[in-house]
């Protein structure tokens, strides 16, 4: 999957009543996690920080896939060298946008640039 379709899934699933006029004016430069820290996802539909490194640590990774965003222009199958929240945040050796989703879709995880402001990782599950 290319990373507009991915992340046009993406969106669909995870934020799907979002606007698009929220939509341009929130989520810049494919930086879809804008969707929880500009509250446009319930603070209560997903995990923040630690919560969410557990949450991914305790996710079934089988049939995952990947998108490093300033990298990848293409998703890649999730390798079980990043099933562990703290090995994939380090994967380059600085934060970046990595985003994983579970088979189908089932939940994501994203790590951004700017985890050391508070802002990520992000763990949510579609219940």
């Amino acid at each position: 999957m290319n990373k507009k379709e991915f992340l046009d899934k993406w969106i669909h699933t995870f934020a799907p009543n979002i606007t698009k006029s929220l939509y341009n004016k929130r989520i810049r430069d494919q930086y879809i996690w804008h969707a929880f820290s500009w509250d446009i996802i319930p603070k209560s539909a997903y995990l923040k920080g630690d919560d969410a490194r557990i949450a991914y640590n305790n996710a079934k990774k089988k049939g995952a896939i990947c998108l490093h965003l300033w990298y990848d222009e293409e998703t890649i199958p999730l390798t079980e060298e990043f099933y562990n929240a703290d090995k994939l945040e380090t994967s380059d050796g600085e934060h970046s946008e990595f985003y994983v989703v579970g088979k189908d879709f089932a939940w994501t995880y994203i790590v951004t640039h700017e985890i050391e402001m508070g802002l990520g990782p992000y763990f949510m599950s579609i219940k």
